[in-house]
């Protein structure tokens, strides 16, 4: 049976076998008078037993014993003294990165962290850009980015199943070469050296630094504060982007009209509205994106890169602000002037109940209707058909004034917008109510509005002036006697 000895490499015990032991002395006394009389050779030397023990617990754990074999597996990684000039320490050839999975700095996989030490980058940034698009991405609704016939794969899952897949195919750094092959270092002595130097001047920077004792407290503080307005940017502007989401791409108005769409609805003095709609989203994302930006730089305080996103997020927006203005005084051209217009017409004094049929070439959607009425007031519209070929129907707004002395009588009134006064008269009165009054019925027709019959900016009222004891009864498309209040939003 072989010897053993007991003995502490790195502040870890191991029982190593005697041959193994004698290689193991060597080697050591050789690091001790290579590098005691040198610049951190305490350092240097306690930084080469910490990886020794690392490597040896990696290939035998702690509790059994070592090999002469395992030890100069060990040595032959970590080379000797006289394998590396110390002037190669400050220029060395870094090895190619490999891109693993850090399973010591991980929350779920240890995706992010891997691809973080890849690139060279901080691992937080990367954690938030997901959590971001995550968020993003599901508020958006069902949005497919991956189409397979009748398959679709929706925005949140496909990040998630991104992050799965990355996690499956990227192997974890399991082994003491790998965790360093990740950052693109070898295990040698050569990195150790470097690395005790690096934080050999690190820390006489540190030193420099402190100077007054009064600086370090007013630094610490100023860097809280920092930290503490880089956090409420950040949940602006993730909120402020989700919100914006949620408006451009995934919440409808009357089940079924994104905002935007509207502009494609109103006459305007522009002939395409896609420009207005893509300056206005600039201008309210860009803002928020560099909020977003000021507040991860605050966060994490890194330097800001020399082509200066942060200026040219502002750049952008500012060129984004003053085209929209300039865009906005165009498009509102057909609205600079308004006018009204309006007719009378006396009702039979013989009749005691007025009907009114308002008629429409299409019937009343089951859904998309917005419908008020009281007794005194009348409201109806609603929207139908398919997005392509959606339309707007708009009936004039029924008023009822009681008047006990004056004569039975039906006021048109109808308002208009144009880029002069006189323009705008003449298409208050072309747009007057289209109505018919026969005998007690009085028959009224909507105003249909779609993509190539905008709406112009134009509505028509209608005022029944009629004593206490007449009554008016609307016979369709919704019925209604003027004596309970009737609301409808979005369907009924």
């Amino acid at each position: 049976m072989k010897k053993v000895v007991k003995v502490s490499i790195g502040n870890i015990a191991f029982t190593i076998d005697e041959d193994g032991y004698n290689l193991v002395k060597r080697y050591l006394e050789n690091i001790n008078d290579h590098y005691y009389a040198k610049e951190n050779g305490n350092e240097i030397i306690e930084g080469i037993e910490e990886r020794m023990a690392e490597l040896i617990t990696e290939r035998c754990g702690s509790d059994t014993v070592v090999s002469q074999a395992v030890i100069q597996e060990v040595i032959s990684i970590l080379g000797r003294p006289v394998d590396f000039d110390e002037a190669d320490t400050t220029d060395r050839i870094r090895l190619k990165k490999k891109l693993y999975r850090d399973g010591n700095n991980k929350v779920l996989g240890g995706v992010c962290s891997g691809l973080a030490a890849y690139f060279n980058i901080d691992v937080v940034p990367i954690r938030i850009a997901f959590v971001v698009l995550l968020l993003v991405f599901s508020s958006i609704g069902w949005v497919s980015f991956v189409r397979m016939g009748d398959f679709h794969i929706p925005s949140a899952e496909f990040i998630l199943l991104t992050y799965i897949v990355l996690w499956i195919i990227i192997p974890k750094a399991r082994t003491v070469e790998q965790r360093y092959a990740m950052h693109g270092e070898p295990v040698d002595l050569s990195n150790i050296q470097e690395s005790v130097r690096r934080g050999a001047q690190q820390v006489n920077a540190g030193v420099r630094r402190a100077g007054q004792e009064g600086s370090v407290i007013i630094s610490r503080l100023g860097r809280f504060i920092a930290s503490i307005i880089g956090v409420i940017f950040v949940i602006i502007a993730v909120t402020g982007l989700i919100t914006l989401s949620f408006l451009f791409l995934g919440v409808e108005i009357f089940q079924g009209v994104l905002p935007f769409e509207i502009f494609d609805y109103i006459e305007l003095g522009v002939w395409n509205p896609i420009y207005i709609k893509v300056l206005m989203i600039a201008t309210l994302i860009l803002p928020l994106i560099g909020i977003l930006y000021a507040g991860i730089q605050m966060l994490f305080n890194f330097k800001s890169p020399r082509w200066r996103p942060g200026l040219i997020i502002f750049l952008l927006w500012l060129v984004s602000l003053i085209s929209l203005a300039a865009l906005s005084v165009k498009a509102s051209r057909p609205y600079w002037e308004n006018s009204e217009y309006s007719e009378e017409f006396t009702i039979n004094p013989a009749i005691d109940t007025l009907y009114i049929d308002m008629k429409s070439p299409y019937p009343i959607p089951d859904s998309k209707v917005f419908f008020d009425a009281s007794r005194r007031e009348y409201n109806l519209f609603w929207i139908d058909g398919p997005r392509k070929d959606r339309t707007i129907t708009v009936y004039p707004s029924i008023n009822i004034r009681r008047d006990n002395y004056g004569e039975k009588r039906i006021r048109f009134r109808s308002f208009a917008f144009s880029y002069n006064y006189t323009e705008a008269y003449i298409k208050a009165e072309r747009i007057a109510p289209s109505f018919n009054l026969t005998d007690s019925l009085l028959t009224i027709r909507p105003e249909i509005y779609s993509k190539n019959r905008r709406w112009t900016g134009s509505h028509s009222e209608i005022y029944l002036y009629i004593p206490e004891n007449m009554h008016v009864v609307i016979r369709e498309p919704v019925k209604h006697n003027f004596k309970d209040r009737i609301r409808w939003h979005w369907g009924y």
